[in-house]
Formats: C-alpha cells, structure tokens, sequence
C-alpha cells in the first residue's frame, strides 16, 4: 500500500530471482544497473526517490549519490528522495545500485522476513516543459555477486564478516562504460507488503578520512591509525597478483606488541581477507561500516601510499556544531570526547553503539537526545526518533526498549521516559502539532502501566516488562530487588524505582496535555502525580532516603538521585537525600549518571555535579580519558564492563550538564522565544565560552573574572528574550533582560 510516495507507485520491486527459487536466504549482495538516455534539453530538476530492504548504495556514473534508506518496519518503511541533477549529463548515463539483505534478525534491519529488494524512481523535468521516468522494472539488468560471501558473523549478530574475493567482483561495474549484457533480469513485484513513509531526516554525511600515520609493524605488516574512533566503510586499493591474500584487522585499541587488538571488548572479531583480483589496481570497498581507529594489514603487496587506505566516514549532519573553550582543560577534554561519540552514534538513529548492537534504544535516545539537540541545534532527528519508538506500541503496549529493528526487548525503565522525552522536545522545538500528533501513544503508555496500579496508585507485582535501575548489574549500588532485569525472577510487591519513574512520565504528561490543549485531563495528571509522589514518600522516604522496595531497608544511589530528576520532593525532603548521593559519588553506571547530576542540579547542587562530571575518580569520565579515549565509553573504563563498547553516545551527559546547567541555557517557554539563563560557573573555572545552536540562530555566552567577580557576556537571536533570575554581571546582546 502506497500513500505519499513521491510517485514511487509507478516503480516495481525488483531482486534478484533467486529469492523466488531459495529459501532463508542471507547475506546477499545484489547489483542492478539502468542505462539512462538524457536528450530532453536543459534540466529544471531530477529527483530520485528510492527505497530498499534492506538497505542500499546508489551511484550515478560512478559517483555514490546516496545510501539508505533508514531502518523501518513494514507498516512504517521509509523511502528517501533527493535532487540528483548535478550528477546527471547529457547524452548516457547509468544508474548501478549495490543492495543488500542481511537475513539476520537483529537491532539494525527488519530481515530475515525474505523481503528483499529495490524500488527507485528518478523524476526529470526540463525547462520545455516535458519530464522524463526512470523506474525499477524487468528492464533493468541484476547481478549476484558472491565476492562478499562469509557466514561469520559480528557482535550480536549485527554484521557480517566482508572476506572480499576481487575476482568475482564485476570490475568497473559502477561505471559508463560497464558492459552488463551478461546480467541477468531481476524479478519484477508490486505486491510487496510495505507502507512506505518519507524519510524525513537528513541524508547522512559522507566524508573520506585518512590515516593520522601509517607504519611498519614487521615484515609485510603495517597498522594505520586515524588518530581518534571513527565510523565508517573502509576503502583499500591495492595491486597484486590474481588470488593474492590480505588480511585486514580492525580494531578500536591496541594490544601490548602494537598490533590492533582485532577481537573488539565489544564481542566484534573484526577479522577479515581480502583476495585481489590482479587485474591492476584494485579499489575495494567495504559495504557494511565499522566503529574503529586502527587497522591492521597484514601481506599488502609493498607499503600503502596515504591515499590507498581510507574510511568514507558516515554519519547525521553535524555542521556548525557547538564549541567550547574554557579555564579546565579536563572539561574540555570530557566535552570533546562526548561531543564525537553523539556525533559518531547518531546515524539513522540514536544508536546504542556502532559496533555490536548499532541499534537504537530509547533509554539511551534520552541522553544522546538531549546531548545531539545541545551539539547541533537540529530537532528533526529527535522527532524521527520519537516516532518510531511510538510506531512500536503496535506491537508492544508500553513501547519497546529497541526500535526498529527486528530484535524485541523490553525495558520498563525506558519505556517510562518517552513521554519526558517528548516533552523536551516540545520545549526545545515548540511544535505542539506533533505533541497532539502523538496524543493517542501518550495515552496509551499511560494506559499500558496504569493497568499494574495497586490500591494506592502506585505500581505493584510489575510483569509487564524488566526493570533496569541501571547498566551493567554490578554499578546498581546493591539496589535490593531480586527481579530486576538479567535476574530471571518475576516482580513481587512495589519496586521504588519504577514507581519514581512513572510519577515522572505522568508528571510530563501533564504538561503534554497542557501543550495539546487537553486542560481536563492535564489537570487530572497534575492530581495523579500528586498523589503517587505523597504515598511513595509516605511508604519509602525515611531518615536518609528513599528505600528500594517494600520488602528492603537498603537506599540505593538510584532511588534518590530519580526522585531528584524527576523533581518530586521538596527543597527540606532533597535535604534527606543529598548527603546520601554526596556520600555515594558516582556509584552507579555511565548511563545513568545523567540522572544523578541533573537531580543535584535540580536542587542547588551543580558545585559538586560539577565536581562529580570532572573529578578523577574510578568512576569518571577521567578514567576514560587516562585510558586513552577519543569517544566516551559504554563504561567507566576499559576494565568496567567483561564487553565495553569504547564509542557509547549513552555517556555523554556532560554535553548537556555544561550547556544547560554549568552556561545555564534552556527554554524557558517552548521554542526558545525566552531563554533562561541560570549559569552556575564553579569558582574554580577562570574563564570560558561556549556557542550553541536554537531555533531561532546561535547563542553565544562567554564569561571571565576580570577583578575576581565573574561577569558575562550573552549574545542570542533578535527574536529572543532572557530571563535571568538571579543577580549576576551581565553585559547581553542585542535583546533586553527580564528580571
């Protein structure tokens, strides 16, 4: 079923015809070609629009115009559309497209399902008046090429291995001047179940990266390092010998002789063979990206020149990206590998890691979220996100944990945090016509959890979905509950925790109804939230804290920093549970460690949030840095977790810890039209500066204490309006103060 496809109704499906005649097939690497006659006069515009399942490359003579599409199920599967016309000439003209399926289920694509194949349109119109069609049909020529085959696979079955044999490879087949009479016809299909849907993000970024060095490690073995993580397809050019062997390591650190440690922390054994084809140079790219810094390779004929190994970095488009400059080098320093990280990890998606799951999980779109908003100013990937975690309610009352990929897990924790995320969304963006879009879903998370309320309103004998509290189980600070995730006990009585995190959904549920203009049922929230924040203090709050559950005494860090975030205590009841966290510190993991700091900034406490996010503890971003990253970490150092990822995105809490509570920028309505500006500078920072992007332009703070007392210097949009709330030395550009 088709509704606003750009016109792809007129293309058929094609594959390759072996999908007809197998059955569970995987892996499959196929390469169609449509010779383009272009003799209509001067063109206005060509638009290609295109969907694949799985996934695809498209190039037009030669050169790579797109990839895609993003990940979707079939009831939600997104097409791309885009103005080709630069890359169009007069005269011949060849479309070569390099389509996959994996067949794997896993958090990336929906496959294994045996749907396969390409639908593409290209739309041209000249200045005479007349256009021009080029569709996906029987007519366009299908290739199956066997030069990727392996049946090994990566991570969590996330990718697989690319042993590249250059001799099967049709050579220059991207190309003009291709001879492909020897293909085959594909399988035409119109009745493939898909409901396509615009994508409507950006494309993704494509850039080569070369190597910072290359060098020999022995005897027909060399390593190039890039110098930081990077995320992408790796290309090598080489000439040798017909079935001349390579092996190529990838690898994210190094082991103690200065080869690349190819078997990754994170379950990847990046170990792969490349044979050449000995038909003079070969130019071999890797389809499928990897998360790295090194590369190892071993038997390349001769010593690689700088141009012959490099990776097509890919990733969401990340210009004019927000900068910081200040006194504390280590800030700086714990910024700049965050800011990569988010950068890195924000691919179709926000993704868990780029490496062994590259899949997207809603607990981790909060931070990353939020981080990627501060970093960019851009707000459309974060509603794409949103959506499809709402897509997944058909499927999973109460929202799954990872979306959209075919792989199903559940996370109670994560669950509970769509409707506060799409609440800073509203705040960020002000589209209150895609908060009352996502009503229904709002309602039905509601709906899904209310269903395990107690007597009292609050949740009990909770089955419905695991409860995290936190990751991996040994940074849970002990939290007492035999039926949290990875336990494989049911849930029994009342877990604190996931009563805190539904009183903070409803209470953002609230202000979703106020934004939708639903009064009745915001006001019926606002009661409910109430009333769930008196009994959970009633029944857990004492002397120090807030207790785990109804059947244990034991505080953990969690309880208390969550009702802290959530803003459910008073300013003498925080006073009950501040002493406990700052007895704590960070016990607990990196993902978390967002709610901690942004409950200690919530009540008066961003000095020693401050000091939490730069201190050298065992648990810090310091640790990261001593052990050598360029991305923040899954955990807090290399030996915390038996499968650290080393490019985490779900890290990167310091991003909007600096930007909204150290500069102390946020919306103060929604849109940005009135910024509040809070900054809370540690006395032990000298100086700084940091600019982000909003709706309506950039903001632009910078501080100093020129005579010991700090002043600052705010520069924002035209539109804007600040509001400061306190007394501080300000010299503001161009708009006025409110007091």
């Amino acid at each position: 079923m088709l509704k606003n496809t750009a016109g792809l109704e007129a293309a058929e499906w094609i594959r390759d015809q072996r999908f007809s005649r197998e059955q569970n097939v995987k892996n499959v690497h196929t390469f169609f070609r449509k010779n383009l006659e272009i003799n209509g006069g001067e063109m206005v515009s060509a638009k290609l629009t295109f969907t694949a399942d799985d996934y695809c490359k498209i190039y037009i003579n030669g050169a790579l115009a797109a990839i895609g599409p993003a990940p979707g199920h079939i009831d939600n599967y997104y097409f791309m559309s885009m103005d080709v016309k630069e890359m169009i000439q007069n005269g011949d003209n060849y479309i070569a497209v390099h389509c996959y399926y994996q067949g794997l289920m896993n958090r990336v694509w929906n496959s294994g399902d045996g749907l396969s194949g390409l639908k593409l349109l290209l739309s041209i119109k000249y200045h005479d008046g007349h256009e021009q069609e080029i569709a996906t049909d029987h007519s366009w020529r299908c290739f199956d090429c066997q030069a990727y085959q392996s049946d090994i696979t990566m991570g969590y079955e996330t990718q697989y291995a690319e042993n590249i044999d250059m001799r099967l490879m049709p050579a220059d087949w991207k190309e003009i001047k291709f001879d492909d009479s020897g293909w085959n016809a594909p399988e035409a299909l119109n009745n493939y179940p898909h409901q396509l849907k615009a994508q409507t993000t950006l494309p993704l970024c494509l850039k080569k990266i070369y190597p910072a060095r290359t060098l020999n490690l022995k005897e027909n073995c060399c390593l190039i390092d890039f110098g930081r993580e990077v995320a992408g397809y790796t290309v090598v050019n080489a000439s040798g010998a017909s079935g001349h062997v390579m092996e190529i390591r990838h690898a994210e650190e190094l082991n103690s002789d200065g080869s690349a440690r190819y078997k990754l922390r994170a379950n990847c054994e990046y170990q792969e063979f490349l044979t050449l084809s000995g038909r003079g140079k070969d130019k071999i790219d890797f389809f499928d990206y990897k998360a790295f810094r090194y590369i190892e390779l071993i038997n390349y004929p001769g010593f690689p020149a700088c141009d012959d190994i490099f990776v097509i970095e890919r990733h969401y488009p990340f210009d004019n990206a927000a900068e910081l400059k200040t006194s504390d080098n280590t800030l700086d320093r714990i910024w700049d590998i965050c800011s990569l990280a988010v950068k890195l990890g924000t691919q179709d998606s926000y993704l868990d890691c780029m490496t062994r799951e590259k899949g997207a999980y809603l607990g981790d779109a909060y931070v990353t979220g939020l981080s990627h908003l501060y970093l960019t100013g851009k707000s459309e990937m974060l509603k794409k996100v949103l959506r499809d975690f709402a897509e997944s309610a058909k499927y999973s009352p109460g929202l799954r944990a990872v979306w959209p990929g075919a792989f199903e897990q559940d996370i109670a924790d994560y669950s509970l945090l769509w409707i506060p995320l799409l609440h800073e969304y509203y705040m960020w963006t002000g589209d209150a016509d895609f908060i009352r879009e996502l009503l229904p879903v709002t309602d039905g998370v509601m709906e899904y959890f209310r269903a395990y309320e107690n007597s009292e309103g609050l949740l009990e004998n909770f089955t419905g979905k695991p409860v995290m509290v936190d990751w991996p189980k040994n940074l849970r600070d002990d939290y007492d509950d035999p039926g949290l995730m990875g336990d494989n006990q049911a849930q029994k009585g009342i877990n604190t925790l996931i009563n805190i995190y539904y009183y903070g959904t409803i209470a953002a549920a609230q202000k979703i109804y106020t934004a939708a203009g639903n009064n009745e049922q915001a006001a019926e929230n606002l009661k409910k939230a109430d009333a769930i924040s008196l009994m959970l203090k009633k029944r857990f709050l004492v002397v120090n804290g807030f207790t785990d559950s109804d059947s244990s005494k034991h505080i953990s860090l969690h309880t208390n920093a969550l009702a802290l975030m959530f803003n459910m205590v008073t300013p003498d009841e925080a006073k009950l549970i501040i002493p406990v966290l700052k007895q704590k510190r960070i016990k607990c993991g990196v993902y978390f460690s967002f709610f901690l700091l942004k409950g200690l900034c919530n009540y008066g406490e961003a000095e020693f949030a401050y000091e939490l996010m730069t201190c050298d503890d065992v648990h810090s971003w310091q640790t990261m840095l001593k052990d050598g990253a360029t991305t923040c970490m899954e955990a807090w150092g290399l030996e915390q977790k038996w499968n650290t990822s080393l490019c985490h995105p779900w890290a990167s809490a310091p991003i909007y810890m600096t930007a909204a509570e150290v500069f102390g920028l946020k919306p103060k309505t929604p849109g940005w039209s009135e910024i509040n500006f809070n900054p809370e500078v540690p006395e032990s920072v000298k100086y700084g500066s940091i600019s982000i992007n909003i709706p309506q332009g950039k903001v632009t703070v910078s501080f100093s204490r020129p005579d010991g007392e700090i002043k600052f210097d705010v520069k924002v949009p035209a539109k804007c309006r600040i509001i400061v709330n306190k007394a501080i030395a300000m010299n503001e550009q161009p708009c006025n103060k409110s007091n």
